[in-house]
């Protein structure tokens, strides 16, 4: 959908940000690379991908990425402590964390670990692969779609606190 949008409007802003704007072209690229990058370290689908950083343009374009990729964006809030965060990693166990200058900071407190972490800025950690790198270790052109995931009929959702529902419609 979004390549469509950017090939028929490749200059619209798609997003504006403080002064800066990334038009639907950009950003449909750079998501496409990025994806490609994600896929190629082995992401899968349905991995999940911890997204703690403040608003920017890197956000969005992460966050796309990871979508095209067949991720799962997990967004965090960059008020999140580092206990809080260690908590939120180690429960959902996610592919990769992708984090700013502003939360380095707590990051290091959680001492969490994924197998890939991505730094959005400049002077990435030398534990992290900065955003830009990775970017632009992806190929051109839009990823593979990501195959769906069969679900088994009936399989129960789970509820924090222990109670069960039936999926919708018997699915």
């Amino acid at each position: 959908m979004l390549g469509g949008f950017a090939s028929r409007h490749p200059d619209k802003p798609a997003i504006i940000f403080e002064n800066e704007v990334m038009t639907f072209e950009t950003l449909d690229r750079r998501s496409d690379r990025m994806a490609n990058a994600l896929r190629n370290r082995g992401l899968a689908v349905g991995d999940r991908v911890v997204l703690y950083v403040g608003n920017s343009l890197a956000l969005v374009e992460a966050a796309v990425g990871v979508w095209k990729a067949g991720g799962v964006v997990v967004p965090a809030s960059i008020w999140l402590t580092g206990a809080e965060l260690r908590f939120m990693v180690e429960d959902c166990r996610p592919f990769a964390i992708v984090f700013g200058p502003d939360q380095a900071d707590a990051v290091a407190e959680a001492g969490v670990a994924a197998p890939l972490s991505v730094f959005i800025g400049e002077d990435a950690p030398a534990s992290c692969i900065g955003v830009e790198t990775l970017a632009e270790s992806g190929a051109d052109g839009p990823p593979p779609a990501p195959r769906p995931q069969p679900r088994r009929p009936g399989r129960p959702f789970r509820f924090p606190g222990g109670r069960r529902a039936r999926s919708p419609r018997g699915r």
